[in-house]
C-alpha cells in the first residue's frame, strides 16, 4: 500500500477512531500504534515479510550504502508493544 492509499483510506474513517496494529497477519494480538515512525528502505524478500533500514541508521554510522534495485522507499508504523 502507498502512502496516498493509506491517506485515502483513513479519509473514509471517523477522525476520532484509535489506530491499532495487528501482530500478524492471523490477528494474535493487538496494540495501539505509538504514534511513532521510520522512514527508510524496504527490501522485500518474499509478498509477505522483507527486511527495513532506517535511513538515520546509515546516517549515524557514515557509511554509505548501496540501493539495490529491488528496495522501495517505505514508513513503518511501530506498535506500543
Amino acid at each position: 500500500m502507498k502512502v496516498k492509499d493509506l491517506i485515502e483510506l483513513l479519509g473514509t474513517l471517523p477522525g476520532d477512531m484509535e489506530v491499532i496494529m495487528s501482530k500478524d497477519g492471523e490477528g494474535n494480538g493487538f496494540s495501539p500504534w505509538c504514534g511513532d515512525h521510520s522512514v527508510g528502505e524496504y527490501t522485500p524478500e518474499t509478498t509477505w515479510y522483507g527486511e527495513f533500514s532506517d535511513s538515520e541508521e546509515d546516517d549515524e554510522t557514515g557509511v554509505e550504502t548501496e540501493i539495490p534495485v529491488e528496495r522501495q522507499n517505505a514508513v513503518v508504523l511501530w506498535p506500543v508493544n
